[in-house]
């Protein structure tokens, strides 16, 4: 939690167990983040207020349909701030970088990620082994499809173990599976 705080501080956290941590952002829009026994990260959509919360069950317990209607509005109001903080939290877990308004990250010299289990890859490092991304020339020009489903314009870094490095055209910089990298 303290490292989330430091680097990306535009949201507040509140530890719910030692397994379960609350982004948010405001008293609707927020991030459930559980940490489970595999040692990966799930992320979804909560409200973070739990007086809102308590509201919304005691609304949906005593008016079924209309409750369930509030939540569809409440949900679809907040999923777009929801999905972008789902964004920026997954880039600076990913990248071991500190996130700054806007949801871009900047390199650190010596940075290094945080490793938070033994034996598990470096977070913000491609994984070991495997090929390169074939065809591809440090500075050639890219589109890189991102885990939700965008293609974006940038340039191709390096590649690693089946991983590209791209820069992105505001600087931003991430690692994607070779497949998701084409030449423009």
């Amino acid at each position: 939690m303290a490292w989330l705080q430091t680097n990306v501080p535009q949201y507040k956290y509140q530890l719910r167990n030692k397994k379960v941590l609350i982004a948010s952002n405001g008293t609707a829009t927020g991030v459930h983040i559980n940490i489970t026994a595999a040692h990966t990260v799930k992320m979804m959509w909560m409200v973070p207020n739990m007086g809102l919360q308590m509201l919304l069950i005691l609304i949906t317990v005593f008016t079924l349909l209309p409750g369930l209607l509030i939540w569809l509005i409440v949900w679809q109001v907040t999923k777009s701030g929801t999905e972008q903080m789902k964004q920026v939290l997954g880039q600076a877990l990913h990248t071991g970088q500190p996130a700054v308004a806007g949801g871009q990250h900047h390199a650190m010299p010596g940075a290094q990620a945080p490793n938070a289990y033994p034996g598990s890859p470096q977070l913000g490092s491609p994984n070991p082994g495997g090929p390169g991304a074939p065809g591809l020339v440090a500075g050639q020009p890219v589109t890189i499809q991102t885990p939700d489903g965008q293609s974006y314009p940038g340039t191709f870094v390096q590649a690693q173990g089946g991983q590209a490095q791209c820069r992105f055209e505001n600087g931003q910089e991430g690692w994607y599976p070779e497949g998701s990298v084409q030449a423009r």
